[in-house]
């Protein structure tokens, strides 16, 4: 039984996000975690991204990652760049209901 490779598998899974159709994507809990790097990455390979957080700070931080992840990629010339991606903090709180900007 043979396993697949976690580095093998990311490397396919930005090869795949930087030649696929640009999207507009929602992440929530973009904050940390898997939430922030599947973000950066979608950034990075030029999609769309709004990253949606409970905490302004945290949000615009989030944000600011992922436009600095998509820099480095450009900057070593890596085939998961894509020219084209943004991001945009949003907060939401259930105490202040809707969202915010």
């Amino acid at each position: 039984m043979s396993s697949i490779s976690p580095l093998w598998a990311a490397a396919a899974l930005e090869a795949e996000l930087a030649t696929s159709p640009v999207r507009n994507v929602v992440v929530t809990g973009a904050n940390s975690g898997v939430g922030l790097n599947g973000a950066s990455r979608l950034v990075a390979a030029g999609h769309h991204v709004t990253v949606l957080c409970r905490n302004q700070a945290k949000a615009d931080g989030a944000a600011e990652a992922c436009k600095e992840y998509a820099n480095k990629q450009q900057a070593s010339g890596s085939s998961a760049f894509r020219e084209g991606g943004s991001v945009v903090s949003v907060i939401f709180s259930t105490k202040t209901g809707p969202l915010r900007q």
